[in-house]
């Protein structure tokens, strides 16, 4: 919010159910059917037509990269986290009290975890990977918030150039990015969109579709601590 100075993000977990064609889809498979897009669009109805007023996205290349520009992340691992899919190329192992220090390819793993490989079969929610990547985008804003930690602005300039595609003007990045170093980090709120877990068709679906008033509910969620 350019006026009071703040900054809410609210997660929307990938199994979502989104309004589409007189039926309902999960969020993964619209971004699949029409990219960032359609994304934006179903969303923008599910939110009874509330705008969304640009897009950012940022491809896994870049989000390594930036993480190593920033000179890694440190965390503490909460829970073990030990994951191997040979398929994905993903091979994650860490150990629940130690604090580790996360260069880029090992941010990319703490943020991918959803389950360890002996609950495989089992159906853990979105949700919990969301806390997680919750952790590391505090700790990455808890760095950004002082650029004296980071020697080399300009590179990381460079890698969201190669690796970020917006719809925004350059304004209204700077106008965002000046506004943004304004902030402390206590205004900066990151929360989760409230569903619940439900079995559609035989399929485990992240439900708020079924709420006609989640426009108004979501939109008072981000607003809540704004003036206006």
């Amino acid at each position: 919010n350019l006026k009071t100075q703040n900054c809410q993000i609210i997660s929307f977990p990938r199994d979502t159910l989104i309004p589409y064609e007189n039926s309902n889809m999960k969020l993964r498979y619209i971004y699949k059917t029409g990219g960032e897009t359609l994304v934006k669009n179903s969303i923008e109805d599910m939110l009874n037509n509330i705008s969304l007023d640009g897009i950012i996205k940022v491809n896994l290349n870049g989000f390594r990269k930036i993480i190593d520009a920033m000179g890694g992340i440190d965390i503490c691992i909460e829970q073990d986290m030990y994951y191997d899919d040979i398929e994905k190329n993903l091979n994650i192992n860490f150990k629940a009290g130690e604090t580790v220090h996360l260069n880029g390819e090992k941010a990319e793993e703490f943020f991918r975890w959803r389950n360890n490989n002996d609950t495989e079969n089992i159906y853990l929610d979105d949700t919990d990977r969301i806390e997680n990547q919750k952790l590391l985008i505090d700790k990455v804003i808890e760095k950004v918030m002082s650029f004296s930690s980071i020697s080399n602005v300009n590179e990381i300039f460079k890698i969201m150039k190669d690796n970020v595609q917006t719809d925004l003007s350059l304004n209204q990045i700077m106008a965002y990015g000046l506004s943004f170093a304004k902030m402390d980090k206590e205004d900066i709120i990151v929360t989760t969109l409230k569903g619940e877990i439900k079995e559609v068709d035989g399929e485990e679906v992240y439900d708020t579709v079924t709420d006609e008033n989640l426009g108004k509910k979501v939109f008072d969620e981000f607003t809540k601590n704004q003036d206006d």
